[in-house]
């Protein structure tokens, strides 16, 4: 139910309106007066409040954007370049042990071997 329609607010809107019509001219005059003060108040106040709105919207969204692209650039020059998946200089022995049909386990005893042997 909208607000428009309510009957409540609506009994309350023509008892006001009967009670204004029954002011008299000073007290009306008056009254006027002071909605007009407010509503040239709520004019001066607001545009000045939205300008200060927008401007910390833009100053928020370009220190979010300015933010994000440190974090970016530190986390690019932080990250170590990108590990080549085959190298052009790879030992042909690497290459055949890719190569051959033997299982993996009798290179991984070659390996472990090759690393003993360095010891």
């Amino acid at each position: 139910m909208s607000a428009t329609h309510d009957p409540l607010l609506e009994k309350i809107r023509e008892t006001l309106r009967a009670e204004a019509e029954g002011l008299d001219g000073r007290t009306a005059d008056r009254l006027g007066d002071i909605r007009r003060n407010a509503l040239s108040q709520r004019e001066g106040l607001f545009p000045r409040a939205a300008a200060a709105a927008a401007s910390f919207r833009f100053r928020a969204v370009l220190a979010g954007g300015l933010a994000a692209a440190a974090v970016l650039v530190a986390l690019k020059l932080d990250s170590p370049p990108p590990q080549q998946r085959f190298a052009a200089d790879a030992p042909m022995a690497q290459i055949e042990i890719l190569a051959s049909d033997q299982e993996l386990d009798f290179y991984r005893e070659l390996e472990f071997a090759a690393w003993l042997a360095e010891r």
